[in-house]
This record gives structure tokens, sequence and C-alpha cells, in this order.
């Protein structure tokens, strides 16, 4: 029993090619890369925009991530990995670090291609983060 192109009824073959075609396209999304090092693309010091973040900053570089806070502290985390996922528009990056007692978390930020000198955070789309010219 297989599949009769032939018999089939017009609109049968066009919502078969529209399956086919949306299931290819599902599988043509990109995966996510793991690295070992922050991408160049991401590297460098980012300063929060917003006036209520003033003093705010991330510094990313090849192996550590520095976040500064508004209260001027800042700390400085060895990251352990970097997933990045590409997207036509925008890609993400999962920033993965360790602190000094073993606890692991991640930094889930996106840079736009029409605006690659802005980084936002995932959950704090409202801010801007703007690279410091080197």
């Amino acid at each position: 029993m297989g599949l009769n192109w032939q018999a089939m009824p017009a609109c049968g073959r066009v919502a078969f090619t529209l399956c086919f075609l949306a299931a290819a396209a599902a599988c043509a999304r990109s995966t996510p890369e793991l690295l070992l090092e922050v991408p160049a693309e991401l590297q460098g010091t980012w300063r929060a925009e917003d006036a209520d973040w003033e003093g705010a900053y991330l510094d990313f570089r090849a192996l550590f991530v520095e976040i500064g806070r508004v209260d001027g502290d800042s700390d400085l985390y060895p990251v352990v990995g970097v997933t990045v996922d590409a997207q036509p528009r925008v890609s993400f990056y999962d920033v993965h670090y360790s602190d000094s007692s073993g606890g692991k978390y991640a930094l889930r930020v996106l840079i736009d291609s029409r605006e690659p000198q802005v980084l936002m955070m995932q959950n704090r789309r409202h801010v801007g983060w703007r690279r410091e010219a080197v």
C-alpha cells in the first residue's frame, strides 16, 4: 500500500506538499552550537543604556564574564561554555558560568543582526546594553 499521487485529489496533493515543506523547514532550523570560549562577537564591555541601570555592565572575555552591578560592585566568573543559537535575525547566547562554591548559572543574551552594537538580556529586553568602543 503506497501513496498513489495521481489518484489523490488536487487539494490532497496541495495539503501533502504543504505538510512536507513545513516539516522540511522545521528540520532546517539551526541547532545550537556549544563553544568553550565566549565568541568574538560577544567579547567586550557592554554598558546598560537605561538610567535605572546606570553603572551596570557586562564584560565578556574569552574565558570569563564580569558582571558589574549598579551599586559599583562586580563579580568575575569563569565561563564553562557558551551555547550559540544563530537565527536569521537574532542570535541567542547562553553563557554558562560557575561561582567559587561550584554553583552553575547561565546568562541568556541576544543580539539582533539589525543592531549588532546592542545586546539585550532575555529576561530584560527593555534594557539595551551598548558595547564600549575599544
